[in-house]
């Protein structure tokens, strides 16, 4: 049987989250800093898990070879998250484990599914560098700006590109401004480029950036990224960084300011 738990009972999930390679979407949700949703063989004291982020993926801990919670999980996908998914806009079912044991495992109980299959790359800065830190000036005509209630009481131009971006993350704006941060890139009331803390846990914290196509290349991921490794010095966070292993220009940027590979993980997919 598996079980959708409470709010309040994501943190019995928690001991599960053993070693240096869990997830840190995975303990943002437990925590209760993220937006998503967790399901269980036992709401109190489960063995095996699957959380759901509103924004990465789903992503399995505890018991691989748990019978009791994997015999129920295609009815839980099928029945259950499936009709979610999809009112949500969402076309895949993509979901991640760090235990190798997992990966038989699932296979077996996806077997139905035309599955696909790569890797995600963690980064985390364990050290800051004053050098790497340097602000530098970026083109003019553009602003760094914060990201801060106050923005959305202007009028620029596309605030949803903000916006839109809390919501899949926090689930609401207020949860964001209590505990997130975030910077733009401002030019002529337009914005063209985001960094925006995605993940938090009471250690670690996980930025991304996105750039308006006819903006990239100028620099500006890096200098903003600059002013967010700053906050995270600042309240003891370590820098943790996501990404696809074949995303080049992402991890070439967090290793330029001292992120180090700390461990990769695969990551399966699969249309609804």
């Amino acid at each position: 049987m598996i079980y959708e738990l409470k709010r309040e009972e994501f943190s019995n999930v928690l001991p599960l989250c053993v070693g240096e390679k869990c997830n840190l979407e995975i303990i943002s949700i437990l925590q209760g800093n993220n937006y998503g949703w967790v399901f269980g063989d036992n709401p109190k004291k489960p063995k095996s898990a699957v959380i759901w982020s509103r924004a990465e993926g789903f992503y399995f801990i505890g018991e691989c070879n748990n019978h009791d919670f994997n015999e129920f999980l295609g009815e839980l996908l099928e029945k259950n998250i499936k009709p979610r998914a999809l009112e949500l806009g969402m076309k895949s079912f993509e979901y991640s484990f760090v235990e190798p044991g997992w990966e038989e495992s699932l296979k077996r109980v996806f077997e139905y599914k035309n599955l696909k299959n790569d890797y995600q790359r963690v980064y985390k800065l364990y050290s800051f560098d004053e050098e790497k830190l340097a602000p530098y000036d970026i083109e003019e005509g553009f602003e760094i700006r914060e990201v801060t209630q106050a923005i959305f009481k202007e009028t620029l131009n596309n605030l949803e590109f903000i916006e839109n971006d809390i919501l899949q993350y926090w689930g609401c704006k207020d949860k964001f401004f209590e505990i997130g941060k975030g910077y733009c890139v401002v030019k002529n009331n337009h914005i063209v480029s985001i960094c925006m803390m995605s993940n938090l846990s009471d250690k670690e914290a996980q930025a991304h950036i996105e750039t308006l196509p006819e903006f990239r290349k100028k620099g500006f991921a890096k200098r903003m990224l600059i002013e967010y490794l700053k906050h995270c010095r600042k309240n003891d966070l370590t820098p943790y960084w996501d990404c696809t292993d074949d995303n080049i220009g992402s991890y070439s940027t967090a290793k330029s300011l001292g992120y180090d590979l700390a461990f990769k993980y695969p990551l399966y997919w699969a249309k609804f």
